[in-house]
């Protein structure tokens, strides 16, 4: 996961989901993004880091769960040092893995497990200065 985390708190999962299935674990924290760059006094600067991680594994079917942890900030102008940031971190997410995932298989003769991670690092200027 991303570090340094700030202020963890429990927050609640917004997107839809069927009634019968228990959403994943959500927390809202502050963390510090290390900005070093020159821009126009005006320019807008937007910096996103995403890490996303997910397992599968095999038993008697596929199941697995996802991962989910963002960091962003929006700057304006020349930043050179650590800037506040805020970030979401999504754990356990069934996501699109399909299964049961609250109910596993515990007489399971065969377990086959995958695993992946991906790392994003994003930024853009949204405004540039005015000529």
């Amino acid at each position: 996961m991303l570090s340094p985390k700030y202020n963890l708190a429990r927050s609640v999962y917004r997107m839809p989901h069927p009634e019968d299935w228990t959403p994943p674990a959500c927390h809202k924290y502050e963390s510090r993004i290390y900005a070093n760059y020159t821009a126009p006094p005006d320019a807008e600067v937007s910096i996103h880091i995403e890490l996303t991680g997910e397992n599968r594994w095999w038993v008697y079917g596929w199941s697995g769960n996802e991962c989910m942890d963002r960091v962003g900030v929006t700057l304006t102008g020349v930043q050179d040092g650590w800037c506040a940031a805020s970030g979401n971190l999504v754990a356990g997410d069934a996501g699109t893995a399909g299964g049961d995932f609250d109910k596993p298989n515990r007489d399971a003769k065969l377990v086959l497990f995958t695993g992946a991670l991906a790392l994003s690092i994003v930024y853009e200027v949204t405004r540039q200065a005015s000529r």
